[in-house]
Parts: structure tokens; C-alpha cells; sequence
């Protein structure tokens, strides 16, 4: 059981470090002051959850994350994180997919039933597939005024693509609390 735990911690933070690598792109991370007034870790937004990782000392990783769980079965079929982005107004968001997903088919997402745009799958980790999206502030506004975050994929050997729907509400007071845009 300690090596299962060990390997969950090893891909949260991976997860947090794509999340903060794709947030440091321009050189500003999302960094806390008392200042600012932070929303706290586990306040939650709608359907979205404010979460903070540590990454070293002094290294915090901070987003609004949305777990989508198989109604049947109660797991969790992907996870969304939004963070800051590298520029003012623009957002990064990291999905977490399942092993097994197909590579080379990609991963599509549209906001409630606009076109689609693909998104890059950066890497798989023992926790599962991570892909991501510069969310720049056309789409950031489209999320916050959208329902639906819809994503598409497929596991490898299947025709039928997995089709899941991620909640948009809360997104807005979210991003304004988290100061993503």
C-alpha cells in the first residue's frame, strides 16, 4: 500500500508541476500574498474546488479543480484543474484522462456546443493521461458565460469515443477569487 501512496503523491505532483510549468511559461506563477486575499484551500466555487499543492519550499502550485466520477461506479474518470496563466487575462488547464486513452486520436473540447479545439496530451503518469490548453481570454470568457466544458476522447481499441461533460457553474467566481484572469 505504501508504494500505491507513494505513487499517487509522485502523480499529484506531477500533475501540479505540468499545471505550474504551463502557469511559468511567461515567468509569473501564481504566487500568494496576504495581500491578495487568496480563497482557501478547499473553498469551493459552484461545482469547482480551490486546491493547492506543495512542490518544494517555498513552491506552491494553486487551482480550481473539478473531479468527474462515473455515475455507476462512483470513480473518477478525469480530473480538471484551471490555473493562472503565463499573461494577464489568460488561464492553463490540465485534465487528467485515463490509462489507455489513444494517443494518436487526441483529445477534443468545446465549450457547451461550440467547435471543438484540440488539446495537447503532454504526458501518461501512473494516475493516468495528462493533456492541456493555454486558455487565453476569448476562451476564458467563454467559460465563465458557458454551461458545459465538454471533452472527447478514446481508449485505445475502441471506435466509440468517451464523451464527458464538466460543469462550468461556479467558474466565474472561481477565476475572479483565484485571480486566474
Amino acid at each position: 500500500m505504501q508504494r500505491l501512496n507513494s505513487a499517487r503523491a509522485l502523480g499529484s505532483r506531477i500533475f501540479a508541476g505540468v499545471a505550474l510549468g504551463g502557469m511559468m511559461l511567461g515567468g509569473s506563477a501564481m504566487a500568494q500574498t496576504a495581500e491578495q486575499a487568496a480563497p482557501r484551500v478547499g473553498q469551493t466555487f459552484g461545482d469547482w474546488l480551490f486546491e493547492c499543492t506543495a512542490l518544494g519550499e517555498g513552491q506552491t502550485a494553486c487551482s480550481l479543480t473539478q473531479t468527474i466520477v462515473v455515475q455507476e461506479t462512483g470513480r473518477p474518470i478525469a480530473k480538471f484543474s484551471l490555473a493562472r496563466g503565463a499573461a494577464a487575462g489568460q488561464g492553463f488547464l490540465v485534465i487528467m484522462l485515463p490509462l489507455g486513452l489513444d494517443i494518436p486520436a487526441g483529445v477534443q473540447a468545446a465549450i457547451d456546443g461550440n467547435p471543438p479545439f484540440p488539446l495537447a496530451i503532454e504526458t501518461c503518469i501512473a494516475g493516468g493521461c495528462l493533456a492541456s490548453l493555454q486558455v487565453d481570454a476569448a476562451r476564458l470568457t467563454a467559460m465563465k458565460s458557458g454551461t458545459n466544458f465538454n471533452i472527447a476522447f478514446r481508449m485505445r481499441g475502441d471506435a466509440q469515443p468517451v464523451q464527458i461533460a464538466g460543469s462550468l457553474n461556479g467558474i466565474t467566481a472561481g477565476v475572479a477569487a483565484a485571480r486566474i484572469e
